[in-house]
């Protein structure tokens, strides 16, 4: 919007640097100069001038600023009582790929929602492949998922190492690791069948044909299926739970790690990017906690 044009530039002119009113502003400094460019293109007059000691505001911009200044001011007070009227809270969309993160997203939410009651938070599972769609177009502000590739920004937050779950009752449960081959004799089951997920590209990668034969709708079930002896699945070493006497989780041969990360929009808001940002420090300390 327009104020946030005029914003940018008082803040240039505050800081005498491009770079910082970046920083401060949560731009990158191609696109603080683009926002000044644009705004010079409107006003038909060059507003800053470069100097020794930063980017000052030109002669036609100090005549300017009084009027800025107080354009900024109405602006800001008019979004306030909006705010205030409307009494709406800032809703937050938030994906995530793997069922153990959302358990501990869930948990950090709550007590997040608890300090800022402004903010409705929406928490939305599916596949890595659905939620990165989902956040190029917009529906969601970000989410934590396993890389893809498309139209937004993805920050790395760890490796994570791709194993199999195997029934204890399985001979293959003594086994130091699982050759991918195993999936193509073994009763397999899996989540998603019909979505591409992390396991459907590995196993288009190593041209492996699994042998499905029990599809579930989450990882939870995937879980409870194997632990009762029904057939093998792969999963990611954070969703896999603690090991018990019925299921076994170990190593595939080759060992496969996923880069998992953050992918968010391009065009984030203020109140989701210090949601994210929040978010991604203690996701970052509870992964190295649950390694």
């Amino acid at each position: 919007m327009e104020l946030e044009k005029y914003k940018v530039l008082l803040k240039a002119i505050e800081t005498q640097s491009l770079s910082s009113a970046a920083s401060e502003l949560g731009y990158s400094i191609s696109g603080i100069s683009r926002i000044i460019h644009s705004l010079e293109k409107e006003l038909e007059i060059d507003l800053l001038e470069r100097s020794r000691d930063g980017v000052l505001p030109s002669s036609e911009c100090k005549k300017l600023l009084p009027s800025i200044k107080d354009f900024v001011k109405a602006g800001e007070l008019v979004l306030s009582q909006a705010k205030n009227i409307t009494n709406v809270p800032v809703k937050i969309r938030i994906g995530v790929a793997h069922l153990r993160i959302y358990s501990w997203l869930m948990t950090s939410l709550i007590s997040y929602k608890k300090e800022n009651k402004e903010m409705d938070v929406d928490l939305i599972y599916g596949t890595s492949s659905i939620l990165a769609k989902q956040v190029e177009q917009g529906q969601l502000h970000f989410a934590i998922i396993s890389k893809r590739e498309g139209d937004f920004k993805w920050d790395l937050l760890w490796m994570d190492e791709a194993v199999a779950w195997v029934p204890a009752s399985n001979e293959l449960s003594v086994k130091e690791s699982i050759p991918l081959s195993a999936y193509e004799k073994e009763s397999c089951v899996f989540p998603f069948l019909s979505e591409e997920t992390d396991y459907s590209l590995i196993f288009n990668k190593y041209k492996i044909n699994p042998n499905v034969q029990i599809v579930t709708s989450d990882e939870y079930a995937t879980y409870s299926v194997v632990e009762s002896g029904l057939g093998i699945s792969i999963n990611l070493r954070i969703s896999s739970l603690i090991e018990n006497k019925k299921l076994k989780v170990i190593s595939l041969n080759p060992k496969i790690y996923l880069p998992i990360g953050i992918a968010y929009s391009n065009e984030l808001s203020k109140e989701a990017k210090k949601i994210m940002n929040d978010l991604q420090s203690s996701c970052k300390l509870f992964i190295k906690n649950a390694d």
